[in-house]
């Protein structure tokens, strides 16, 4: 008997509409999370060129990076520059931002033109600040 006085869905809030009737309270839809893309390392091929006078530099950073988890193509040499640039493909934009972030802090961060390598996702172009600024390596 007393089961009917309370409903089975008695945990569910009731407002009343005005008109004697109940009416169940509605609750928006709770916003889906915005997808968000982690960073990667693992299997990002990243290209170091030295646009600096400072010979071997973008040797050393190949290999601190393949250290770091990065799939590296051989370092290259780059017109001098004076700033350190990080170029992305338009599908490694986040990964650029992590390498830049991990890696090369201040670094200028570009979408890659068309005269970057298409297997290369991240090309790291070394600057006269990076051997000389808060970037250059110990």
């Amino acid at each position: 008997m007393l089961a009917k006085a309370f409903p089975t869905n008695a945990s569910r809030h009731v407002v009343g509409g005005g008109n004697g009737t109940e009416v169940p309270a509605t609750v928006g839809p709770s916003p889906s999370p915005s997808p968000s893309v982690s960073p990667r390392v693992r299997g990002v091929v990243v290209q170091v060129l030295n646009g600096t006078t400072k010979t071997g530099l973008a040797a050393s950073e190949t290999q601190k990076l393949a250290s770091a988890g990065y799939k590296m193509k051989p370092p290259g040499d780059a017109p001098t520059t004076t700033k350190t640039t990080i170029y992305y493909r338009a599908d490694s934009k986040v990964d650029a931002a992590y390498l830049r972030e991990k890696h090369y802090a201040g670094a200028r961060l570009r979408p890659a033109g068309s005269t970057f390598a298409p297997d290369v996702q991240i090309t790291v172009v070394l600057g006269e600040d990076f051997v000389t600024g808060p970037t250059a390596s110990p």
